[in-house]
């Protein structure tokens, strides 16, 4: 895992800052533990202010923040890098084929396997 603050850069940064942090970390961490817990732990923030900064400054859930980047890197994994859909999935932390398939599916309107 890359890109953990130091003590003295959380507590002193702006609400824009720390958002920017968080999603580059997220961005290098794609494929790891991305829950709202291990980074809200991570950056030295409680989980409330993790998700109300997401909320107010993407308009959307830090869960689905997420979820869409982790979509758009499978995405670009099949249909651009060849990758097959397993390692996509992997590479992209997901441990479950069908909840990999589902989203996949919500996110881009076909299966994954048909992405290429």
């Amino acid at each position: 895992m890359k890109a953990i603050p130091s003590d003295k850069e959380t507590y002193n940064q702006k609400p824009a800052k720390l958002i920017s942090r968080v999603v580059a970390y997220i961005k290098e961490n794609i494929g790891n533990d991305l829950r709202e817990k291990s980074v809200s732990e991570t950056f030295r923030i409680s989980t409330s202010t993790l998700r109300h900064s997401f909320k107010s400054y993407y308009g959307v859930s830090y869960r689905t923040f997420v979820e869409s980047q982790r979509m758009a890197r499978a995405r670009k994994l099949i249909e651009h890098d060849g990758m097959f859909v397993k390692e996509a999935m992997h590479e992209t932390g997901y441990k479950n084929r069908v909840t990999f398939s589902k989203a996949f599916k919500r996110y881009f309107g076909k299966n994954p396997s048909s992405a290429k």
